[in-house]
């Protein structure tokens, strides 16, 4: 009807042109040509466009009589004709499932004139979080919402049966009720808001923004009407521009152009399918996060979860929900931001949480944990922080916040002698807590220091694990190592913040020192610590992955310990030297990181190489300053950070862009 449209309208225009004598009124060919060839891009945009089906359901009779149908049972045309008036399957649904009859919508929906699918609570409310309850007026009856069982998605491939891949998470999820997990999702929102969106048995579609700005302003929007971080007034003035084209037009070009990206070919077996997603997972389990003994590797590895000494059956499932996200969106070198989630994604995430039931073990904080990276590395911010909130809320609950231990670690023997060795990963319950607890701190301190989000832990919280940190330790455990650097560099942050003016009394200068040589002292004994495990790692090769975060977490060190010295005067030579000195190790580090080491590293170290290249950019065009002796070079640093960042760019969702060399010294910041 389009192409019709479009011919009906130029053979009139010709017409008129022709036999009106006007010859100022004769189109343009081009012009014409041109709005033709729009109008055949629209048409051809408009097939791909999956189709919108009418508010209103058309019978069988008028269908096949092509006339308008009012949606009644009969309709008014069969009623007339004296027929039987038949609707086929589906016809009454539209985009946002059955038409409800007037007044039938709740009252919150109807008060604000919000689609309403009659469900109790209603997917409007489920969405918005609101403060009002879902309720519906005493003459209407809301529809039973669906139990968030096992997903029935008619595209689904039956390689998701999971009845077969693991017989022990089979049994457990057999025995879990839908009231076992109704009871886990209020746990998850106990505010008062109306439940989570996890209620649902299919997760609503979202938009997943690769652009930092496009997802931090989605973020702030949700999270001002839920209360969920505090106050925003200052959020939105330090806020980037929005870029012009989003990130989802961009997906949809690349559809149009047929390069949809999906997972590869499907293995015969399923089993197969399940052990390379599970191996896919464990090569990037440190990035994420998961610190459990070689006993739970072993079972994880092999998919049976035997019981909590070996591996909680949560685990297998959060495990696998990583290693499809992974496969779908890391491909060929390249970290794909496709919309969405898989039918492969939504069928794990159900199934983690039908079996997060027992919320004492340490297992519900690790899967609390990997479902915030997951939401994290899919844009989802919303949910990326609902994860940290109820872990936080769990933590001061249990009282494991001031410990940073689980349960029963007090009945644990100590070792009997002590080893000259390190351990990279967790001994005991206890260290297995620490590190569940340490990753939860850390994704927090991620959000705070790549997105500027305030932190969901209160300040005395952070004081009492500040204290926690600061005590000698043999341990190299990854994610208590990266979660002390990562606070580090935000103390650093906050308190070259708080730096006294020229014209501040002296009291508060005394205080402010004090403050400075106290974390000057904990980066350089972590520093030192980092610095003896590296060296202890270089003599097993097998330790790759874990040597790679320990230099993540070398780099967050040696950045808080520049961004201290920043403060001072050039002049102060000592303080300039130590800075020269925290430059030149990231750059030997950095230099070392090949392409394929960055798949696993993290974005945070944007954040350091953004406050390293100021250094570096200042270096390379003041020659005739101090700073050109103390550095060799500094052209070809800079050029090695900014190609480091780009490729991990192109690996990493959430990594923050360089600012471009300046041409000249009076572009310096």
């Amino acid at each position: 009807w389009v192409l019709y449209l479009a011919r009906y309208l130029c053979s009139k225009t010709w017409h008129y042109a022709r036999y009106s004598g006007d010859q100022q009124s004769t189109p343009n060919l081009s012009s014409t040509c041109k709005s033709l060839s729009s109008t055949f891009r629209l048409h051809h945009t408009l097939q791909l466009m999956p189709p919108v089906q009418l508010k209103t359901g058309t019978c069988a009779r008028c269908r096949s009589k092509k006339t308008r149908c009012d949606g009644n049972e009969p309709c008014n045309k069969c009623s007339a004709a004296n027929s039987t008036c038949n609707y086929p399957d589906g016809a009454k649904e539209g985009r946002f499932g059955m038409e409800l009859k007037k007044g039938a919508a709740c009252i919150p929906c109807r008060k604000k004139k919000k689609r309403c699918d009659g469900m109790l609570p209603c997917r409007t409310c489920i969405a918005g979080r609101h403060t009002i309850p879902c309720t519906y007026a005493d003459n209407v009856e809301p529809l039973r919402r669906p139990s968030p069982g096992r997903l029935e998605t008619p595209n689904a491939s039956p390689l998701l049966d999971i009845s077969s891949a693991s017989s022990a998470s089979s049994s457990t999820l057999s025995d879990t009720s839908p009231s076992s997990v109704d009871e886990h999702f209020r746990f998850i929102n106990s505010r008062g808001f109306s439940p989570s969106p996890f209620v649902d048995a299919e997760l609503p579609d979202y938009i997943t923004f690769s652009d930092l700005s496009q997802a931090r302003e989605l973020f702030v929007d949700f999270a001002e009407d839920r209360d969920l971080v505090g106050q925003f007034q200052n959020m939105r003035k330090n806020d980037p521009p929005k870029p012009d084209t989003p990130t989802f037009d961009l997906i949809f070009e690349s559809e149009v152009q047929g390069q949809v990206y999906s997972l590869p070919e499907t293995p015969k077996d399923k089993e197969d399918e399940l052990v390379t997603i599970r191996k896919l997972f464990l090569n990037h389990r440190c990035q994420f996060g998961l610190s459990v003994p070689q006993s739970a590797l072993e079972a994880l590895k092999h998919g049976k979860p035997l019981d909590e000494e070996h591996m909680h059956p949560v685990l297998l499932h959060a495990c696998q929900l990583l290693g499809y996200m992974l496969a779908r969106h890391l491909q060929h070198g390249t970290w794909v931001p496709l919309p969405g989630q898989s039918d492969r994604e939504a069928e794990q995430i159900q199934l983690c949480l039908g079996a997060m039931k027992d919320a004492s073990t340490v297992s519900y904080l690790q899967t609390l944990g990997l479902m915030s990276s997951y939401f994290f590395n899919k844009g989802d911010l919303v949910r990326a922080r609902d994860m940290i909130e109820n872990a936080y809320r769990h933590l001061q609950e249990t009282g494991w916040m001031e410990t940073l231990s689980g349960p029963d670690s007090e009945k644990e023997p100590e070792p009997a002698e002590p080893s000259w060795g390190f351990s990279a990963g967790p001994k005991t319950k206890a260290d297995q807590a620490e590190a569940a607890i340490a990753q939860i701190v850390y994704l927090d301190l991620v959000h705070m220091l790549i997105l500027k989000l305030p932190s969901l832990l209160c300040e005395s919280a952070r004081d009492r694990l500040r204290d926690q940190m600061d005590r000698p330790r043999s341990n190299a455990e990854v994610n208590f190592l990266r979660a002390k650097s990562a606070l580090l560099l935000w103390d650093a942050q906050q308190l070259a913040k708080e730096y006294p003016g020229k014209s501040s009394p002296e009291a508060l200068f005394t205080g402010w020192h004090e403050q400075l040589w106290k974390l000057m002292e904990s980066i350089a004994v972590h520093r030192s610590f980092l610095s003896l495990t590296l060296n202890k790692g270089s003599f097993c090769p097998k330790l790759r992955f874990i040597m790679l975060s320990i230099k993540v977490c070398m780099i967050l060190t040696m950045t808080a310990r520049i961004t201290l010295t920043e403060v001072f005067e050039v002049s102060n030579k000592e303080m300039f030297a130590s800075r020269i000195d925290a430059c030149l190790e990231i750059m030997s580090i950095t230099n070392d990181l090949s392409p394929e080491d960055c798949e696993y590293l993290d974005p945070v170290l944007s954040v350091c190489w953004t406050a390293l290249i100021k250094l570096v950019d200042s270096c390379t065009h003041q020659p005739t300053h101090v700073k050109q002796t103390m550095m060799h070079d500094p052209a070809a640093l800079a050029s090695v950070i900014r190609d480091r960042n780009q490729t991990l760019q192109r690996l990493l969702p959430f990594t923050l862009t360089l600012s471009d060399p300046p041409s000249d010294a009076s572009q310096l910041p």
